[in-house]
């Protein structure tokens, strides 16, 4: 029994933070918004990576479907989810699937910003934000606990992160760890991911807009 024990700690230990959910948290957010976002790949191989950002140590590459002065608070709002949800996953990860509110309050996810793994997705948070927080009538605080607690839902449904452990085994087996749109495309269609983005869609569109006109 003590050897059992003492294995399960060693398996958490080896998948706290686990790099590959966390991309693949970013990958599905930015695809059920793909009228938004445009994933190019993901990739946890350095040299992939620097070729494209010498400052970056790997993740996801995705670009804007329209230029960015065409950019509504809504598209600017589905860019900060999809930074969001990395750590988002991180949490249910680590967490075993139980998330309650203490994560949505402000010193518990404060704390978390500050961490150096999270600081080029909090970088892109926030440079969206300050491009919306003139047109909206919410405080950073609240928009984030708010926005936080909207993708905790998404994020733990049973479908959803059954596309992402999906995903995520590919990524980790792949070459060089990387995975370009095309073949992040043939994984999760064979997944429960395309009817529940069909079903749910418009519901989350027409949330967010509620959301950001309050």
């Amino acid at each position: 029994m003590k050897i059992l024990e003492k294995l399960k700690r060693l398996f958490m230990v080896i998948e706290k933070n686990d790099n590959f959910y966390h991309e693949c948290g970013h990958v599905i957010i930015s695809k059920i918004f793909e009228e938004t976002l445009i994933v190019e790949f993901v990739t946890l191989e350095l040299a992939t990576t620097k070729m494209h950002d010498v400052e970056s140590l790997g993740g996801l590459k995705a670009k804007f479907a329209i230029p960015v002065s065409n950019l509504s608070i809504y598209d600017h709002d589905k860019a900060i989810l999809s930074m969001l949800a990395g750590l988002c996953v991180d949490d249910i990860n680590n967490n075993n699937g139980i998330i309650n509110s203490s994560f949505y309050e402000i010193q518990t996810w404060a704390n978390k910003f500050n961490e150096p793994r999270y600081e080029g997705d909090i970088e892109l948070v926030i440079s969206n934000f300050n491009a919306i927080k003139s047109t909206i009538t919410l405080s950073w605080q609240e928009y984030i606990s708010t926005s936080l607690k909207f993708l905790y839902g998404i994020l733990n449904d049973n479908r959803i992160w059954e596309t992402i452990t999906v995903l995520r085994k590919h990524l980790k087996e792949s070459t060089n760890h990387t995975l370009d749109n095309k073949q992040i495309d043939e994984i999760i269609i064979r997944t429960k991911f395309p009817k529940w983005v069909s079903q749910n869609k418009v519901t989350i569109l027409k949330q967010r807009k509620n959301f950001l006109e309050n």
